[in-house]
């Protein structure tokens, strides 16, 4: 279940934009890696910050265009989707 989230948001912030994976890369494989990473993770207000810092760190993601509040706001709009 939490990887199908992340793999959803992932795959919004890609649509909007938001998010450039490098060429081939397999947004599975990026979800996958930020989930194996969520047990260190500290959420609430504090999701944005470390979801950034873990797709800037990942080698299959080029850019981040999406702000820290960007990305908590992403995060809100799949749970009334």
């Amino acid at each position: 279940m939490l990887v199908q989230i992340v793999h959803r948001l992932l795959q919004k912030l890609v649509r909007e934009k938001l998010l450039l994976l490098i060429e081939g890369a397999d947004i599975n494989t990026v979800a996958n890696d930020i989930v194996t990473a969520m047990p260190n993770a500290a959420f609430a207000s504090h999701f944005g910050p470390w979801l950034s810092e873990q797709l800037l760190a990942h080698s299959k993601v080029e850019e981040l265009f999406a702000s820290n509040q960007d990305l908590n706001e992403a995060l809100k709009d799949l749970g009334a989707e």
